[in-house]
């Protein structure tokens, strides 16, 4: 995010965690939210696009070639994997890590999918109130946050006004990130479209010009053979 995670409003902070497919609990400190957030960013950065993409695609989802690895991660924790049928024994151990599974090298791949298919309704639920939490959850507990705790509950009809209003303008944000990011994504790939259609095309160009060149010598170099025999034809019967 272009903003440190210090700098963002208690609303902001929920809606990142929520996006990066985990809750955040009543009496979590701000800080232990924080180092969530950071050691969930550096799991997903051991992880590659393509293979994000690869286990879009088994969940039925759209993946093309434009699509930036951000809008993939957020794409990746939106899916339900209450049935894990037909994940290779190395997406059930990217999905596990991706989803704080408990799990070692040791541990076998159908309790590794077991694990993640138990898991999954607790992963429904936290998409389930994604939504919710900006207007009703997150209007009543954000407000009159102190410095290092999510802030506790307020009655304050002014508190609760204020939070509706951040938490609406949080989900805008979040809205309005995700469609300008695919978007540029879209923008740049029309762009490399066609850099690559007016290569082809000079390719073509190139080869046309090669082409009308060599018939051009080839014409010369008959015409050339063909006075040359006229003049020693020529020759031979003035003698």
């Amino acid at each position: 995010m272009a903003r440190e995670l210090e700098e963002l409003s208690d609303v902001e902070l929920r809606g990142v965690a929520e996006d990066l497919g985990f809750d955040v609990g009543r009496k979590e400190s701000r800080s232990d939210v924080i180092s969530r957030i950071r050691a969930r960013r550096l799991a997903i950065d051991e992880v590659s696009r393509e293979e994000f993409a690869r286990i879009l695609r088994w969940a039925g989802e759209e993946v093309k070639d434009f699509h930036a690895k951000d809008l993939l991660v957020r794409r990746f924790y939106r899916v339900n994997f209450r049935k894990t049928e037909g994940l290779s024994p190395e997406d059930l151990r990217i999905v596990a890590r991706l989803h704080a599974v408990d799990f070692d090298e040791d541990t076998p791949t159908e309790e590794i999918a077991e694990r993640i298919e138990t898991s999954a309704k607790r992963w429904t639920d936290v998409l389930k109130r994604a939504g919710g939490r900006v207007v009703g959850y997150i209007a009543k507990k954000v407000a009159g946050a102190d410095d290092d705790e999510i802030a506790p509950p307020e009655e304050e009809e002014k508190a609760v006004g204020a939070s509706l209003r951040k938490g609406f303008k949080a989900a805008l944000r979040f809205s309005m990130d995700d469609y300008i990011a695919e978007k540029l994504d879209e923008i740049e790939a029309r762009i490399d479209r066609k850099l690559d259609d007016l290569d082809r095309k000079m390719d073509e160009w190139r080869t046309r010009e090669v082409r009308h060149r060599l018939r051009i010598i080839k014409y010369t170099i008959i015409a050339t053979v063909v006075v040359a025999v006229i003049s020693i034809l020529y020759k031979l019967v003035a003698r």
